[in-house]
C-alpha cells in the first residue's frame, strides 16, 4: 500500500473510494447492457488522485503550498483533530478555540507527538476545539 504521512490511512481510504465509484460505474454500464469488463483499482493510481492537487499548475507554475501554516493534524487530550485554517474566519476560530495561540508556522510548535512543549492542542479535548471553532466562524455559503 502506497504510504502517505499522518494519523490517517489515507491511502486505504483513497482506494477505496476510487474502488466504489468505479464498481458503481461498472453496474451502470451492465444496466445499460455493456459489459464493463473487470474492474481494479491501483492504490498508488487512487493515491495520485487524492493528491492531484499538489500537480496543479497555473501559466506552468506550480500553486505552491496550498494549505494555511497552521492547517494540519493535532495530537488533542483525547486523539486528533484537524484544524482547517485557509479561509481567515476559520483560521480566527481556530485559533480562539485553541486559546489565541499565536499565529506561527505549525512545524513551529508542532515539532511530533512525542515533543510535550511541541503540540500547542494537546491539552484540549479534540472534541473542544471542534465544537468551538464553529460559535466563533461563518458558515459555508450554500
Amino acid at each position: 500500500m502506497t504510504y502517505v504521512p499522518g494519523p490517517y490511512r489515507v491511502a486505504d481510504a483513497a482506494t477505496w473510494c476510487v474502488e466504489q465509484a468505479t464498481l458503481a460505474a461498472a453496474e451502470l454500464l451492465r444496466a445499460r447492457g455493456t459489459d464493463p469488463g473487470p474492474v481494479s483499482v491501483d492504490p498508488a493510481h487512487a493515491m495520485a488522485a487524492f493528491r492531484s492537487e499538489r500537480h496543479l499548475l497555473i501559466d506552468g507554475e506550480s500553486t505552491g503550498d496550498l494549505w494555511s501554516p497552521l492547517s494540519g493534524d493535532y495530537k488533542a487530550a483525547d486523539g486528533w483533530v484537524r484544524l482547517h485554517c485557509n479561509y481567515p474566519h476559520h483560521e480566527a476560530a481556530a485559533l480562539t478555540a485553541i486559546a489565541n495561540l499565536p499565529a506561527t508556522p505549525r512545524h513551529e510548535f508542532l515539532a511530533g507527538p512525542d515533543d510535550e512543549d511541541a503540540v500547542a492542542v494537546a491539552p484540549i479535548e479534540s472534541v473542544r476545539v471542534e465544537l468551538a471553532a464553529p460559535s466563533h466562524g461563518e458558515r459555508a455559503p450554500g
